[in-house]
């Protein structure tokens, strides 16, 4: 991304503190600007882990992978919505997981004759 872009990180708070515009505005610079912020969190954390080595960077690349959604619960929290947060949350523990689903489920389709089922491999015991 261009580093033009980050101007749309102050111009989204001068837009909703000083100039009072239209929600719909605040709304998509704010948007535009937590795309850049988050952009920059991921090369941030894939050049750290070029030279701290793949298991460092792994845990950087999980450990921030998701702060601007961190971010954006916390703001929300501060309004006391509760209920929006938990939304946000089970979205994307759902997202995560259609998506980790639908990868091995492409994989599995590469080579379908290289793994086999085993009956009652998947009984759970407790």
């Amino acid at each position: 991304m261009s580093y033009a872009l980050l101007l749309f990180v102050p111009l989204s708070l001068v837009l909703r503190y000083f100039v009072e515009a239209p929600p719909s505005w605040v709304f998509l610079t704010g948007i535009v600007a937590i795309a850049v912020l988050a952009d920059w969190i991921r090369r941030a954390t894939e050049q750290l882990a070029e030279r701290a080595g793949s298991t460092i960077g792994g845990l950087l690349n999980v450990s921030f992978g998701n702060t601007a959604e961190l971010v954006l619960a916390l703001f929300i929290l501060s309004r006391a919505q509760t209920r929006v947060v938990q939304a946000q949350i089970t979205g994307s523990i759902i997202g995560t997981t259609v998506l980790l689903l639908g990868i091995l489920e492409a994989a599995a389709r590469l080579e379908p004759h290289s793994h086999s089922m085993v009956p009652g491999g998947f009984e759970v015991t407790s």
